[in-house]
């Protein structure tokens, strides 16, 4: 008798190449299924990245956490909307990811909640994972919702956009033209994201990006 998870995986990926190797399980996993959605690693991480200031400096989730996080959101864009939240959250707390604790499913779902815009965190993720890791978790998913309804995912919007915390505000920050997109649902989830981090959402549609 073997175990699903044991000696043959084992062999497996003795025989594997050292870069193959050398991947992160968990981010190798998510990324091939993000995939079939039409979501590219590499989309995933300059949208981490846009993000990232949303993290709290002291905060204790991982960035490896994150992005994948982001990635199961990203494809969760594809499920039909009233199903979606559900949905992500099933597949942060029950697909076969590899390399992932309890904790770190219940962080992935309250990030994926996020991006949908709900904010009722089913109990169950409160007896897997402390309440201030999925506070933070959930503030990846707001912002990666404001993030990808502001830019479309466009990397010149992108590239002319950019969050930032300074002195107790959440500066929202326009290049030109750009600050056309910034529309009364954009205004919204800026704000959300603010009051979840207890920061004021400010907008900068003339100031020169960091």
């Amino acid at each position: 008798m073997f175990s699903s998870w044991g000696l043959r995986e084992g062999l497996l990926h003795a025989g594997l190449d050292p870069a193959t190797r050398s991947q992160d399980p968990l981010l190798a996993g998510v990324a091939a299924f993000a995939e079939v959605f039409g979501v590219s690693a590499a989309t995933a991480l300059k949208l981490a990245g846009w993000t990232a200031p949303a993290n709290p400096p002291n905060g204790t989730g991982s960035e490896a956490l994150r992005l994948a996080s982001t990635m199961l959101a990203l494809a969760s864009q594809a499920s039909e909307p009233n199903l979606r939240a559900d949905e992500a959250v099933t597949w942060a707390l029950r697909k076969r990811w590899i390399g992932i604790s309890a904790t770190e499913r219940a962080i992935m779902a309250a990030a994926v909640l996020g991006n949908t815009g709900r904010k009722d965190l089913p109990s169950v993720l409160a007896r897997l994972a402390p309440e201030a890791l999925l506070r933070e978790a959930f503030a990846w998913g707001l912002a990666l919702r404001l993030c990808r309804r502001l830019t479309s995912l466009l990397d010149a919007v992108l590239a002319g956009t950019a969050l930032s915390v300074a002195d107790g505000d959440l500066r929202l920050t326009l290049d030109g033209g750009l600050a056309v997109l910034f529309t009364d649902p954009i205004e919204r989830d800026l704000k959300a994201l603010a009051e979840w981090l207890g920061l004021t959402p400010v907008v900068d549609r003339n100031g020169a990006l960091p």
